[in-house]
């Protein structure tokens, strides 16, 4: 009987890739690199919606390419020193595909078109491989294809070398062919000739941006128990934005406003924080898993889809502090509580409390009650993030009613006006 099942499985696991339909996909599962020498690995920003991108939707590749400027010393990667070049056939894009063939063999072979010109053609660059497939199913390839295979056949790649502010765009389809001999390079119509392939937008630029165009500057930095908030801002924006990025220093910087490699070798302990935050021209962001008393110079850059980011702002020092030292050293329990943080609005109550509530009886007995009741509590209130909520509403509330409270008045005039005509037209006799 076992013997059965087993004729049967490998029956059935035969026929299933004899009669395989031929098609390459997009494995999201292993990350596009760029790959090569001088410690120059690292992955390469990747955005696909599908497995089998088409020529209207393909998946688009960000590649930083070498430059006049120093580029790699801007690429956020540590350690990197040379980018991509025409001339560099030691560096590949390495894209990763799952091929399925049928019975029968098939060569994968790759076709480039620049898009600088909407009538340019694909070229057909290279057959990938000298061993053909034949009756596989969904296997994992991962394809090197190097700067110099890409443009060999197109112009667009040439003023990289000599030109910053370069940005080109290839579009590169990968696609099988039982003709184990096609004549390259050749012009061909992909869809026509050759169906069932998919296609990368392959984007290339050498943009960088040095102090003098865009400047990224910390405004502010708050404490937090096991964190820091940081407020930033920047002289302008990017172009092909990805992330915002916070860079953590190995102690007081000797250098500022300079791109990140520079960082990376002067201080050995450097490293960029590893959650990317969304992209914004200007904003506030939590840097989260610090250690409790512990200071930090800390510096923010804004990075764009290749990898490339600015110059780093100057540093500013940030310290977490474990909630109890913040409420002693507020004095305002309920409201750092509920915050968890240094904030606004606890300065602002702060300063309620000492310029208007200590000048009276009536604010001198309430604030005595305060602090002979509130420490109590203040530990149990951080600990339950719903009660926390409430505290943080209820006195956003209070702070915009005492700072705006002619928006109120104003309202109210406004509601009893409405009233009082609505009332006057529903008596107002009829004619």
């Amino acid at each position: 009987m076992m013997k059965k099942y087993l004729l049967l499985s490998f029956l059935t696991l035969w026929a299933a890739q004899s009669f395989a339909a031929d098609s390459i996909a997009l494995n999201p599962d292993i990350d596009f690199a760029m790959n090569g020498k001088t410690n120059i690995t690292f992955p390469l920003n990747v955005v696909s919606t599908t497995k089998t991108p088409t020529e209207a939707a393909p998946a688009k590749v960000y590649v930083p390419m070498g430059g006049p400027n120093g580029q790699a010393n801007y690429i956020i990667e540590k350690g990197v020193t040379t980018l991509f070049s025409k001339a560099d056939a030691g560096t590949n894009i390495q894209f990763p595909l799952y091929v399925n063939v049928g019975a029968g063999d098939r060569w994968l072979y790759v076709a480039v078109k620049a898009t600088s010109t909407a009538s340019n053609p694909y070229r057909l660059t290279k057959k990938i491989f000298t061993t053909p497939y034949n009756s596989v199913t969904n296997r994992n390839e991962t394809v090197p294809l190097t700067t110099p295979e890409l443009c060999s056949q197109q112009a667009d790649c040439d003023n990289f070398a000599a030109t910053s502010n370069t940005e080109k765009k290839l579009m590169v389809y990968f696609f099988l062919s039982a003709d184990q001999a096609l004549t390259i390079p050749q012009d061909i119509d992909p869809v026509t000739a050759y169906p069932g392939g998919i296609f990368f937008e392959v984007n290339m630029s050498n943009r960088i941006y040095d102090s003098t165009q865009v400047l990224p500057v910390i405004t502010a930095i708050r404490s937090g128990d096991k964190r820091v908030i940081i407020s930033y801002t920047s002289t302008t924006n990017i172009a092909s934005p990805k992330a915002m990025r916070v860079f953590i220093h190995d102690g007081a910087p000797g250098i500022v406003n300079q791109p990140i490699q520079n960082y990376y070798t002067a201080q050995a302990g450097s490293r960029l924080y590893t959650t990317e935050f969304a992209y914004a021209y200007s904003g506030e962001v939590t840097v989260n898993n610090l250690e409790n008393d512990s200071q930090y110079f800390l510096s923010v850059l804004l990075e764009d889809q290749y990898k490339f980011g600015t110059v780093l702002s100057d540093d500013a020092l940030g310290e977490a502090k474990a909630i109890e030292e913040l409420l002693k050293k507020n004095a305002c329990f309920l409201l750092t509580a509920g915050f968890g943080e240094d904030h606004y609005v606890i300065s602002y109550f702060r300063h309620f409390r000492d310029t208007v509530l200590s000048q009276s009886y009536l604010g001198r007995a309430f604030i005595n009650i305060y602090y002979e009741t509130a420490p109590k509590y203040a530990l149990m209130i951080y600990q339950h993030e719903g009660i926390r909520a409430v505290i943080r509403g209820f006195a956003y509330t209070l702070y915009f009613i005492f700072n705006f409270y002619y928006v109120f008045i104003a309202g109210a005039v406004f509601a009893g006006a409405a009233l009082v005509y609505r009332k006057r037209d529903k008596f107002r006799p009829s004619l």
